[in-house]
């Protein structure tokens, strides 16, 4: 991560770059960049499991709805 043209913190490993992205959103108060706000919004809050005083974005529960919906139907088939 650079900030003012100093590398502030590096990382080699996707994991921890993503724990430092989320972080940076955090501690400086910053919005999503809105070309990634779906994306980033479903690691918060499903993949990392932070939630905040925002509500779900529709396009989000759409999605959870959609793969529970297939994980449901992918397990029936399973048990036959």
């Amino acid at each position: 991560m650079i900030a003012e043209q100093e590398l502030v913190c590096s990382s080699e490993d996707f994991i921890r770059a993503l724990c430092v992205l989320m972080v940076a959103h955090y501690v400086f108060n910053m919005t999503y960049h809105p070309k990634l706000n779906s994306t980033l919004t479903f690691l918060q809050k499903v993949i990392m499991n932070i939630k905040d005083e925002n509500p779900n974005p529709k396009k989000l529960i759409n999605l959870l709805f959609q793969v529970n919906s297939r994980l449901k139907m992918h397990a029936r088939k399973c048990e036959n």
